[in-house]
């Protein structure tokens, strides 16, 4: 299957059982005609320079949603994915992005 059409639809809160806010938010898209949710960790967000652009954030959930769709296939994506430290990482790196936490020598 071809890529299909990606659209971005909302930044959404996401909440624990016991109701409070969790450390994370929530990037829904729409992926031809399914809903599927890229939740992002609030630290994978942070770059040595501080934190991410939310236009930036957008584009690296939209990357990392195709990276998984090699590794699922686009009609078997699952309906929510995680975006933690060590994939934002991954992300940077297939975008072409300087690394979040750049080694000095």
């Amino acid at each position: 299957m071809s890529a299909p059409h990606i659209e971005f639809v909302e930044i959404v809160p996401l909440y624990a059982a016991d109701g409070g806010l969790r450390a994370s938010s929530g990037y829904r898209f729409v992926v031809s005609d399914k809903s599927v949710m890229v939740e992002i960790h609030s630290i994978a967000v942070w770059t040595g320079k501080g934190q991410m652009e939310p236009d930036d954030v957008k584009v690296a959930a939209a990357a990392f949603l195709r990276i998984e769709a090699e590794n699922y296939g686009w009609d078997r994506l699952p309906d929510t994915l995680v975006l933690n430290s060590a994939a934002m990482d991954a992300v940077f790196n297939r975008l072409g992005w300087e690394p979040r936490f750049p080694t000095t020598t």
